[in-house]
């Protein structure tokens, strides 16, 4: 297993979270914007970004790398217990970081898991060094909730309609 960290999200500077290797050099960059994110290498080549109708974690998430489509990211389970699925890798995702208990498995077989809390940093361990790109996007999308641009209008789903969510605001500050 190897590791690496991502940078706690309530320390973004400059719409951006610091992905680094296990001697802590920053090896990506998960770039966030309100309808979109994406991860790029310190150059700033994109390897791979998502497409949804808004920030907010919704049903499904697109991942795409070179404009074609590699998987889906299908919400299971949300509330005390989250579970999500990633579609091509097969990957059953479980937990949160909110209670440090994220998983990454395939088929019984440990992908990922949250190790501890290092700092301003999360720390966590991957079976193949290869996959850290996908994982490190998908834990943004999974940890997004707290990753709100308070400037930015969001749709709330409600089952009659879709409506502005003003309570939403006022409750941030």
């Amino acid at each position: 297993m190897t590791l690496f960290y991502i940078e706690n999200q309530s320390f973004i500077r400059h719409h951006q979270l610091k992905v680094l290797d296990e001697n802590k050099q920053v090896i990506y960059l998960i770039n966030i914007f309100p309808k979109q994110l994406f991860i790029t290498l310190p150059n700033g080549t994109k390897l791979i970004s998502t497409a949804q109708k808004n920030f907010l974690f919704e049903d499904e998430v697109e991942l795409s790398a070179r404009n074609k489509k590699i998987a889906t990211l299908k919400q299971l389970l949300e509330g005390k217990h989250n579970a999500y699925f990633l579609t091509h890798f097969n990957w059953l995702i479980t937990g949160s970081l909110e209670q440090q208990n994220l998983k990454f498995n395939k088929f019984n077989r440990k992908i990922l898991r949250f190790e501890k809390q290092d700092g301003t940093y999360y720390q966590f361990s991957i079976a193949d060094k290869k996959r850290i790109t996908i994982a490190a996007l998908l834990i943004t999308i999974i940890d997004n909730k707290r990753l709100v641009p308070i400037g930015e209008t969001k749709l709330a789903k409600t089952k009659k309609s879709a409506k502005l969510c003003w309570e939403f605001f006022s409750q941030m500050k």
